[in-house]
């Protein structure tokens, strides 16, 4: 027969456990249930026993009660370029492909004789961009590199 600390070491490894396997929303709800059958100081105690986060605690059991998907996390961070700018590649695919097919010698390296500030210059001229609306010359050249061109300069 084993004694009632040996079962809670079990109860809280088993918590533990099932919870590093768990991701996002069930990983969150599961945690507002274990907390619910501790009752009140539920979350301080799963706070220390458990090593849990209490804000995340709060979220799943938010996410319990309404029974909707917490999308905060989400929204968090730098947004990307082209959620601001969409049509900023079709433009720099545009111009890579003028000045790719302006000299057939370059078409086995997919080389483009331009350099990034000569990019931006044409943007700013013949697409219409502000300069202080288009992103960095380092993300433009990854933006072309993706695109499997290469730029050099004149």
């Amino acid at each position: 027969m084993t004694n009632k600390n040996e079962l809670n070491a079990e109860m809280i490894r088993l918590y533990q456990q099932t919870a590093e396997q768990l991701f996002g929303r069930e990983k969150r709800i599961f945690m507002a249930r274990v907390v619910a059958i501790y009752g009140k100081g539920g979350q301080r105690w799963a706070e220390k026993e458990l090593n849990w986060n209490r804000g995340t605690i709060r979220r799943g059991q938010l996410e319990l009660e309404n029974g909707e998907i917490s999308t905060s996390h989400g929204q968090r961070g730098k947004k990307r370029v082209d959620d601001f700018l969409p049509k900023l590649n079709d433009d720099l695919r545009s111009i890579v492909r003028e000045h790719y097919f302006d000299n057939p010698s370059f078409w086995k390296d997919k080389v483009i004789e331009m350099s990034v500030a000569q990019m931006i210059k044409i943007l700013i001229v013949d697409k219409g961009y502000g300069r202080d609306e288009l992103p960095s010359p380092e993300t433009i050249r990854r933006k072309i590199l993706k695109m499997g061109y290469n730029l050099r300069k004149n």
